[in-house]
């Protein structure tokens, strides 16, 4: 019986007519590719593709000159949909139901023997499996390409229905997700080689597009704010429209801006959007004080939405202030990574502190490997009055729903008037978003080093693949080496929602600036309760640099990173060792080694740091380009620094290998490590020998040695990583105590064991604590 609800709501035939070649199949989706795609849908799983699936492996097939079939047949063969729908079938039942998908019929008794036999690998003897010659996922390929008389009729006519809902599907924006695939299923079972069946089936997918709009997720992001601007605007948005009224309520709290002296707080204030509104504003007053003091931040906190779901329940605001000294003002310029699905990259500009005149500056935006249908080129002037320190630049990000790695593209700033730049350059990188959806993708979470005067600690969470549903998570933060309160705002429980096809969210946490001269201090963010994934990365580790310490001539150094193939970026913190008076510069250039261009998008320039800071961050591309290919190299070397030593001037980055042939039960490996004490973390890399079928975790405890529990390193046990089909590379990292008493050199273990779909290959490996003092 068909389970889909009728409604009297009619699609409107604008949406599709003079796009839609009903008959023929023939438009961008309908390709020859994406017809023998939807052809795989429906032998295996009796259902349509979803948009992003069929134009994903399309896209992959036409990438690699036609010759994606193999690939494609083993994905469908090895997937979680197979597993839960199919996964306790015998070899006879699943020949039965691909006959019963394709044609609507039993399979003859023959050729029922025949791919029983080839699914068995039977031999004379009886069953061998080791004599397997075809997998479930090809036998599906060749009945569906062996039709012939009513039976292609009849698969045509499936192929029609399918096609022309996938079709309609993405041009609606309707969500396709894992709770319609049963009513999916039923529209493509009902249609037999009577035509008329496919006009009724494609009734029954007007229907299907008609059902009530998915609720949408209340979005806001960060800002910036002059103190003199006397208002902050916060931008909330709806990731798509209602029928029904929204509403969220917010109130402020407290980091180091303080409420009554930098801003008015607001408590339980309501914000409502009228059906068919997906953006409203959020007003909040600052007070322009007359007190020279640093950058200070407070927060907004979200909670009890009505129809909606609340993406962030956390955004902040910082105030820059205007009362510092004036003179020459520096540019600077962030780097920024944005999701393709979210529209907008907004690039902000500041300057390092007031002006005594107008400072203007010129941008233009330069393609990378992300061109011109990737983004809006936009080229333009900025000009700050007398005591502003903070413009935004707009720069829409087109979602072109091409299968596409990470991408980057350039805003070139130049002509600065009444300032100084010390970087002309802002790199955006557009997350990969288009990759092959999944109904469990693994959330990652990245580690990160912050300058004390950030004000600010902005986490990335980051999903494997998009999602086919609604995402979401709850994080906490746990002390370590920093005290909570006193370095920076614990939270407990709070939420992410990633809306299906996004697999980027920022998670920013307020750091407090003190005055006291102290170590480089460490905290956790943790992960927990996620509802349609998987978690990857269960702790990460916030470190923030002290700039109230000792000033003298730093060190500048950069440490090695190691990230997959398939996460399209790699984060490497560039530190001093000590904060300076004095303006630091330091060149860099990557240096290809078994990684050339073809595997990351190579950079050089040169990093300054003003007075204060101590921490500068590069975000460097890589290139996820689908060869099988083992685990490669490339270098970063550090040169020619001014106010500055080098001690160490190179580090590696290591890519691991994504693209090889994925295996049942890979191996993973960890060395044994020595680390500094002052570095405040061990960090241990573990590789797996090849990409996975499937997920695969471990989990690890610490072992004291000689080295002892929360007086050398802060202990953890039973903590875990989990590794998305694709992903062979992730680390592991360990909070160490930089004490003042000179001791020996003091080694504590880290303990691993592994899924049942994996083996460790070393069970156990020690990190050796190098003294300082």
């Amino acid at each position: 019986m068909r389970r889909i609800v009728k409604r009297s709501v009619t699609v409107a035939i604008a949406l599709w007519a003079g796009l839609l070649s009903l008959n023929s199949i023939a438009n961008e989706l309908a390709t020859s590719y994406a017809l023998q795609v939807q052809k795989m849908y429906v032998a295996y799983y009796g259902r349509p593709g979803d948009p992003r699936g069929v134009r994903y492996w399309a896209d992959q097939i036409a990438q690699t000159g036609g010759n994606w079939i193999p690939e494609l047949v083993n994905a469908f063969g090895t997937s979680e949909e197979y597993t839960d729908r199919f996964g306790g079938f015998d070899p006879g039942a699943l020949i039965d139901n691909l006959y019963a998908q394709l044609f609507g019929r039993a399979p003859d008794a023959t050729g029922k023997s025949f791919y029983v036999d080839l699914l068995n690998g039977t031999d004379a003897s009886g069953l061998n499996p080791s004599l397997r010659t075809s997998t479930l996922a090809q036998i599906a390929v060749d009945i569906a390409n062996g039709a012939q008389g009513e039976d292609l009729v009849m698969l045509d006519n499936k192929l029609e229905v399918a096609s022309y809902f996938t079709q309609l599907v993405d041009l609606t924006d309707r969500r396709y997700i894992s709770v319609d695939i049963e009513n999916a299923v039923s529209i493509i079972t009902e249609v037999h080689s009577d035509p008329l069946s496919v006009d009724a089936n494609k009734s029954a997918v007007d229907a299907f597009v008609s059902l009530p709009a998915p609720t949408p997720v209340i979005q806001v992001e960060s800002v910036f704010v002059d103190e003199g601007a006397g208002i902050a605007d916060l931008e909330v948005k709806l990731s798509s429209a209602s029928d029904e009224t929204v509403s969220v309520r917010y109130s402020t709290y407290e980091g180091d801006a303080r409420d009554r002296v930098d801003y008015q707080s607001v408590y339980n204030s309501s914000l409502s959007f009228a059906p068919g509104e997906i953006a409203k504003q959020i007003r909040l007053i600052i007070h322009d004080d007359a007190e020279a003091e640093g950058d200070e931040s407070f927060g907004v906190a979200f909670g009890s939405a009505t129809n909606a779901l609340i993406g962030a329940e956390n955004a902040y605001i910082t105030i820059l202030d205007d009362d510092g000294i004036a003179g020459t003002p520096v540019i600077e310029v962030q780097d920024l990574i944005v999701d393709e699905k979210v529209g907008e990259a907004l690039l902000t500009l500041t300057l390092s502190g007031t002006a005594d005149s107008e400072v203007s500056v010129t941008y233009a935006t330069v393609p990378g490997s992300a061109s011109d249908g990737d983004f809006v080129a936009a080229t333009g002037s900025l000009i700050f009055q007398s005591g502003e320190r903070v413009k935004t630049v707009s720069l829409p990000i087109i979602d072109d729903r091409l299968s596409e790695g990470a991408e980057r593209f350039s805003v070139v700033l130049s002509d600065p008037v009444n300032a100084r730049m010390i970087d002309d350059e802002g790199v955006v990188i557009i997350a990969a978003s288009d990759r092959l959806p999944v109904s469990e993708p693994v959330i990652d979470l990245e580690s990160i080093v912050v300058d004390e005067k950030d004000g600010v600690a902005r986490f990335l969470a980051r999903l494997s693949s998009p999602s086919l549903d609604t995402v979401s998570l709850r994080y906490s933060t746990y002390q370590g080496t920093a005290s909570d309160r006193a370095d920076y705002q614990s939270f407990y429980s709070d939420l992410i929602t990633f809306v299906p096809g996004e697999t980027i969210k920022k998670i920013p946490l307020l750091i407090m600036d003190d005055t006291e001269a102290e170590n480089d201090e460490s905290f956790y963010l943790g992960i927990a309760s996620p509802e349609n994934a998987v978690i990857g990365t269960e702790y990460v580790i916030a470190t923030i640099a002290d700039d109230d310490g000792a000033i003298g001539t730093p060190v500048v150094g950069v440490e090695a990173a190691g990230v997959s193939e398939a996460v399209g970026t790699v984060v490497l913190p560039v530190r001093l060792d000590l904060r300076s008076d004095d303006e630091v510069q330091v060149s860099y250039d990557t240096i290809s080694g078994s990684a050339d261009d073809a595997d990351f998008s190579g950079s050089s320039g040169t990093l300054t740091f003003l007075p204060g800071d101590r921490v500068k961050t590069l975000r460097l591309p890589i290139t996820d380009d689908l060869l099988p290919e083992d685990t490669e190299l490339f270098e970063v070397a550090l040169s020619e620094p001014v106010n500055a030593y080098l001690l160490e001037d190179r580090a590696n980055v290591t890519i691991g290998a994504s693209d090889q042939v994925p295996v049942p039960q890979p191996v993973f490996d960890v060395e044994s490590i020595d680390v500094d004490e002052k570095a405040g973390v061990a960090e241990f890399m573990v590789q797996l020998s090849a990409p996975s079928l499937e997920t695969v975790w471990l989990r690890y405890s610490t072992e004291q040695g000689s080295a002892q529990g929360n007086t050398d390193y802060l202990p953890v046990y039973d903590d875990f990583l989990s590794f998305a089909p694709g992903d062979t590379l992730k680390k592991v990292q360990i909070l160490i105590v930089n004490d003042s008493e000179p001791e020996s050199d003091k080694a504590f273990y880290l303990n691993f064991r592994a899924s049942p779909n994996a083996v460790m290959g070393t069970e156990k490996v020690s990190a050796t604590i190098l003294d300082d003092d």
